[in-house]
């Protein structure tokens, strides 16, 4: 059996519980599931990314399907306060 060493890190509270909940979900203990998470092949899920420039603000934004567009009035909301 191959040597085994343990690991300490530090998370956030919220993400140690939200660890916790999948870690009971899934039925594991929290050494399977880490392991299982930090040696699996499975690519995480990136969100596409189109970078364009906003009609309107000039900014750049995310221009890709699904994402968030925002109308002149909420832009305007937006950058009322701004100085």
């Amino acid at each position: 059996m191959p040597q085994m060493e343990t690991l300490t890190f530090r998370v956030p509270a919220g993400t140690a519980a939200a660890i916790r909940n999948t870690v009971r979900e899934k039925h594991q203990n929290l050494s399977e599931y880490l392991h299982t998470a930090a040696t699996s092949e499975e690519k995480p899920y990136i969100p596409p990314y189109k970078p364009e420039r906003h009609p309107i603000s000039g900014f750049w934004h995310n221009a890709a399907p699904g994402q968030p567009q925002y109308t002149l009035e909420e832009l305007k909301s937006a950058l009322e306060d701004f100085p």
